[in-house]
C-alpha cells in the first residue's frame, strides 16, 4: 500500500410516514442526476436505502460538507414537491 486505507460508509433512508422505500429510492435518483456525486442503490431487509462509500484518501472534510448540504437541499425540494417536509 503507497497510502493508508480510509472508507466510510453511510447508509440512510428518507423519516417519512407513508412510501418511505419508494420516495428514498426516488430520492437516489434525483440527487444522481446532479452529477455531482453517486448514490449506490441498496436494499436492506427488502427496504430501499441511499448508501454512500468514500473511499478516496484524498477527500477531506469539506467536501464531505459540500455535498451533504447539496444532498439537503435536494431533499428539502424533492419533499416539497411531494407535499411532506423533513422532521
Amino acid at each position: 500500500m503507497f497510502s493508508k486505507r480510509v472508507f466510510c460508509l453511510l447508509c440512510f433512508q428518507l423519516n417519512v410516514e407513508d412510501k418511505r422505500s419508494e420516495l428514498t429510492k426516488e430520492l437516489a435518483q434525483r440527487i444522481n442526476d446532479q452529477e455531482e456525486g453517486y448514490f449506490t442503490p441498496s436494499t436492506y431487509k427488502d427496504q430501499n436505502i441511499i448508501r454512500i462509500v468514500v473511499g478516496n484518501p484524498n477527500t477531506r472534510e469539506d467536501h464531505l460538507d459540500a455535498y451533504w448540504q447539496k444532498i439537503l437541499q435536494v431533499t428539502e425540494k424533492f419533499l416539497a414537491e411531494k407535499g411532506l417536509a423533513l422532521p
